[in-house]
């Protein structure tokens, strides 16, 4: 391959022989970041959950979601534009999963983890947050889904540090 990267349309550009597709793909994972519509902490919870497990399988339809368009018109864009969208969908999703993990171990029970809790309860997948928030709120786990990834966030984050404050507070008046 040249120096040159030709600007295809996508839809084109899937249409090219494979290695220059494997070489094009190489160096366009590199790219910078182009900004998505649709940042994904505004997406619904359930939609969040599809893109961290199904990114790589579904990018037309990932990138048409934060993008506000139809598949169709994705194959339309620019190989230079889809792969910044895709780059920056990526970097979103590693901050969300770095978020996520930080709440998690922000305030470890030792008495959870002795029993093997976070094993047994990580086959429950995004039902453990809407079950528990649909009982918090006496609603549906459906209608949790449906709430906007950073709302459902924020709260998760407000509750685990209430729980912990409540925790701190309870150990000071065992002190007295």
């Amino acid at each position: 391959m040249g120096s040159i990267i030709k600007n295809y349309r996508l839809g084109q550009f899937l249409r090219q022989p494979q290695e220059t597709i494997d070489e094009y793909t190489y160096l366009l994972r590199h790219l910078k970041s182009v900004d998505t519509v649709t940042p994904l902490m505004q997406l619904p919870l359930i939609e969040v959950d599809n893109i961290k497990t199904n990114l790589e399988a579904d990018l037309l339809k990932i990138v048409a979601t934060v993008q506000g368009t139809t598949e169709k018109q994705v194959l339309k864009m620019k190989i230079l534009d889809f792969f910044g969208i895709v780059n920056s969908i990526r970097n979103q999703i590693e901050t969300i999963i770095r978020a996520e993990q930080k709440l998690q171990s922000q305030y470890p029970d030792p008495k959870w983890e002795m029993v093997g809790g976070s094993e047994k309860m990580a086959r429950f997948g995004i039902y453990n947050t809407t079950i528990a928030l649909a009982e918090q709120f006496n609603t549906t786990p459906q209608e949790i889904e449906q709430w906007q990834y950073g709302h459902v966030f924020t709260i998760l984050l407000h509750n685990v540090t209430r729980h912990d404050l409540q925790y701190q507070m309870s150990k000071i008046k065992t002190l007295k």
